[in-house]
């Protein structure tokens, strides 16, 4: 009897540990929490660029989890991943990295990371390619810049990857007259084939959209699929 006392006292006392301890956490854990959001928060902090070289790390990790947590992605077991597009937004202000997944000195895939350590690291991975490296669709942008250029007497210049985030992928293109000076800006949807003008105050056509092509989400969605 004296037996059975002991224990269930030891084991009281066990568990009051442990609640203490829990107790002790949860208050630390208020603590920091509450640190955290007392400090004033800086634009460094908040829109800091993930290198090249780290986002290049983020993305050989996780292609190895993909390959063992995900039956679909088991072939890239293995694989290494190759630096291919820095993605930007209309700011000129990084977005994103693509990688192109090998294996066996072979194209498997891509992987997008974030080039914002803001936002969750993992925009995209697939075993498609990416739009600006489809032939076809690269060729249907290039042919709506020069149109546009065409119709008010312009040329194309430096053109620009832009990434708006999952299946939202542009190319902006610098439109110049005969003396080389850049006269306007436009952005093509890479899906859509849709041309827009960004220079409202320099265009010679400000503010006016020219569509390509009809029902842009639904010409999205299916030009997505077939990636």
């Amino acid at each position: 009897m004296k037996t059975k006392i002991r224990k269930l006292t030891n084991t009281s006392k066990l568990m009051l540990k442990i609640i203490l301890m829990g107790v002790l956490l949860i208050s630390l854990s208020s603590v920091v929490y509450a640190e955290a959001n007392d400090s004033p928060v800086t634009n460094e902090q908040t829109s800091a660029v993930l290198s090249l070289d780290e986002a290049k790390e983020i993305a050989a990790f996780s292609v190895i989890e993909f390959s063992d947590k995900i039956s679909d992605f088991s072939e890239w077991k293995d694989a290494s991943v190759e630096s291919d597009i820095t993605y930007y937004d209309l700011d000129r202000n990084k977005t994103a990295y693509a990688f192109n997944v090998v294996k066996n000195n072979e194209y498997a895939g891509f992987i997008i990371i974030s080039a914002t350590k803001d936002k969750y690291p993992i925009l995209e991975f697939s075993k498609g390619k990416l739009p600006h490296k489809i032939s076809y669709m690269t060729k249907k942008s290039q042919s709506a810049a020069a149109n546009y250029a065409n119709k008010y007497q312009l040329k194309i210049g430096k053109s620009v990857p832009i990434y708006g985030g999952p299946t939202f992928y542009y190319t902006e293109y610098e439109l110049k007259d005969n003396k080389n000076a850049i006269k306007e800006k436009i952005i093509v949807d890479d899906i859509t084939s849709n041309v827009t003008s960004l220079e409202a105050e320099t265009a010679p056509i400000s503010n006016q959209v020219e569509t390509v092509e009809s029902n842009e989400t639904y010409i999205r969605q299916q030009a997505h699929s077939n990636i």
